[in-house]
């Protein structure tokens, strides 16, 4: 691995912030990778950081009323990847992975941007997806 990633504190981050919900949702997005990226070539690593951070813009203590949670998650990770140390090119991978996990702007992005929108695309349809909702307001 050329970038030393401390896989234990961001698990535990997305669980303490983010929930079961979070860290389910981050465990089915890098499955759902594994298998829609399987043959292409790209750096697992940043999908791996990207994955556990591209929500945490939604999660106190991080989370702005009025602020987009992809914008807020921006914010939140290039803060925490440059404060840990990452390299440039590493930082800038994961953080176009954030950006685009909603598949905004052009489709003119990296491999890693690519399969980790098409992998939260995938993550909230069918049953996942109206679970999701459901937990979230279960009253309507």
């Amino acid at each position: 691995m050329s970038t030393d990633i401390d896989r234990d504190e961001l698990i535990r981050l997305t669980e303490e912030h983010g929930g079961q919900w979070g860290l389910n949702h981050t465990r089915r997005l890098l499955h759902l990778v594994s298998h829609i990226g399987e043959g292409q070539a790209y750096n697992a690593d940043a999908v791996w950081v990207a994955a556990h951070l591209h929500d945490w813009g939604a999660y106190a203590p991080w989370a702005q009323k009025g602020v987009d949670h992809v914008v807020r998650s921006l914010q939140v990770a290039d803060t925490f990847l440059t404060e840990k140390g990452y390299p440039e090119d590493f930082k800038r991978l994961v953080l176009e992975c954030i950006e685009y996990h909603h598949g905004t702007g052009s489709d003119d992005r990296s491999t890693e941007a690519l399969l980790m929108r098409d992998a939260d695309v995938l993550d909230f349809l069918g049953v996942v997806g109206i679970l999701r909702d459901f937990s979230k307001n279960p009253k309507g």
